[in-house]
C-alpha cells in the first residue's frame, strides 16, 4: 500500500547539529572593582559573559561562555606555573595594636596591684608601730611629774594647799595610761585576701605588752588618787570650833549647834574615805573617835552648864589629843603607799623603756 514494501527496512538517519564554538569577547574592564581582584577573584562572572550586541541571550549560553572563559583564564593555570610573584598582591596579615596595648596595660596594672598588695601589710605595720611609739613616749613624758606628785602626796608635812595641782598630774597619768590601752586594743587593719599578714601579726606580743603597761599606769594612778583623796577628805573631819571651859547659856546653846554640825560633817567625811588597804587601820581609829565624839559632846556641854571647868578642861584636852594623834597617825599608811608607789613607778618606767626600744627606729 502506498507503494511501500512491508519487507523493506526503514533506517532513520540522524544529523548531528554542532554548535559553533562561541566566540567570547571580554567586556571592557571596569576600573572600580575588577582591577582590585586578586587570585581566583580575577575569574569572570556570569554577568561578564554578556556582550553589547547579545540582545536576549539565554542563561545556558552565558554558562557555556563562562565555562570556556574560565578554562583559558590565567588564574586557573597549573600550580607548577605559579610563581611567588603571583602572591605579592595578597593582603598581608595585620595585628590590632589596640588589643595588644590593652593587654599590656592590664598586665602592668595587675603587677602593680600585686606589688601593692605584698607591700601593704608592711606599710600598715609601720604606721601602727609609729602610733604605738607616740603613745608610749607620751606616757614616758608624764613619769617625772608623776614621781614628784607621789612624793608630795605621801609626805605628811606637805600641806593640803600644796596638793592642789596633784590631781592635774594624776589626770595626765590616767589619760596617758588609757591611751596605751586604747591604742593597743584597736583592731589591726584589714588586708586583701591571700596577702600575708605576718608583718601585722608580729605586732601582737607588742600590743599585749602595751596593754599590760597601761594597767600598771592605771593602778598607780588609782592608788595615788586614793591616797590624795584620803588626805583631802580626812582634813575635813573633826573641824572642832574653839572650845571654852566656861560659858553662859547662850554661848552653850550656840556651841552645841556648832558641835552637832561638825559631828555630822565628820561622819559624812568618814563615809567618803576610800577603802585602801594601807589606810584600813587608820580609818578604823577615825570611826572610833567619831563615836567617842558624839558622847564627848554631851559630857562637855554638861560640864559647861554645871560650871565645872576642870571637867571641861579635861574633856577638851582629851578630844584635842585624840585628834592630834589621829592626824599624825596618817603618816604610817602614807609611808606604805610611798614605798609601793616607788616600786610601781620604777616598774612602769622599765616597761615603757622596753616598749620604746622595740618600737624605736
Amino acid at each position: 500500500m502506498f507503494g511501500l514494501d512491508d519487507d523493506a527496512g526503514y533506517e532513520p538517519t540522524f544529523t548531528t547539529m554542532t554548535s559553533p564554538q562561541p566566540v567570547w569577547q571580554a567586556p571592557a574592564p571596569v576600573p572600580t572593582q575588577t582591577n582590585r581582584r586578586v587570585g581566583v577573584e580575577k575569574l569572570p562572572t556570569l554577568s561578564d559573559m554578556r556582550t553589547v550586541d547579545d540582545g536576549q541571550t539565554d542563561t545556558g549560553t552565558l554558562i557555556e561562555r563562562l565555562w570556556f572563559a574560565t578554562e583559558q583564564h590565567e588564574a586557573v593555570r597549573p600550580a607548577e606555573d605559579l610563581r611567588p610573584s603571583d602572591f605579592q598582591q595578597m593582603p598581608k596579615r595585620t595585628f590590632r595594636w589596640s588589643i595588644i596595648l590593652s593587654a599590656v596595660l592590664v598586665l602592668a596594672v595587675a603587677v602593680a596591684l600585686l606589688q601593692i598588695g605584698v607591700r601593704l601589710p608592711i606599710r600598715l605595720a609601720d604606721e601602727a608601730t609609729a602610733g604605738y611609739y607616740t603613745v608610749v613616749t607620751d606616757a614616758q613624758d608624764v613619769l617625772p611629774a608623776a614621781q614628784e606628785v607621789m612624793l608630795a602626796i605621801t609626805d605628811p608635812d606637805v600641806t593640803i594647799v600644796s596638793l592642789s595641782d596633784a590631781a592635774v598630774i594624776l589626770s595626765q597619768l590616767d589619760t596617758a595610761s588609757r591611751n596605751l590601752f586604747t591604742t593597743a586594743s584597736e583592731p589591726l587593719p584589714a588586708t586583701p585576701p591571700l596577702v600575708s599578714r605576718s608583718a601585722l601579726d608580729a605586732l601582737t606580743p607588742l600590743r599585749s605588752d602595751m596593754a599590760d603597761a597601761s594597767q600598771e599606769g592605771l593602778t598607780i594612778e588609782r592608788r595615788l588618787g586614793d591616797a590624795l583623796t584620803y588626805r583631802l577628805v580626812f582634813d575635813k573631819t573633826f573641824a572642832i570650833p574653839e572650845l571654852p571651859v566656861a560659858a553662859n547659856g547662850d554661848q552653850i546653846s550656840a556651841l552645841g549647834v556648832d558641835l552637832g554640825l561638825d559631828l555630822a560633817a565628820t561622819l559624812n567625811s568618814i563615809a567618803a574615805l576610800p577603802d585602801d588597804p594601807a589606810f584600813e587601820a587608820h580609818r578604823s581609829r577615825t570611826e572610833g573617835l567619831a563615836d567617842r565624839y558624839a558622847e564627848w559632846q554631851v559630857e562637855y556641854l554638861s560640864a559647861l552648864r554645871t560650871a565645872d571647868p576642870d571637867t571641861a578642861t579635861a574633856l577638851v584636852q582629851e578630844l584635842q589629843g585624840a585628834i592630834d594623834q589621829l592626824t599624825a597617825g596618817v603618816a604610817d599608811p602614807l609611808r606604805e603607799v610611798a614605798a609601793w608607789g616607788t616600786d610601781e613607778l620604777d616598774g612602769f618606767a622599765t616597761s615603757l623603756a622596753s616598749l620604746t626600744d622595740r618600737l624605736g627606729p
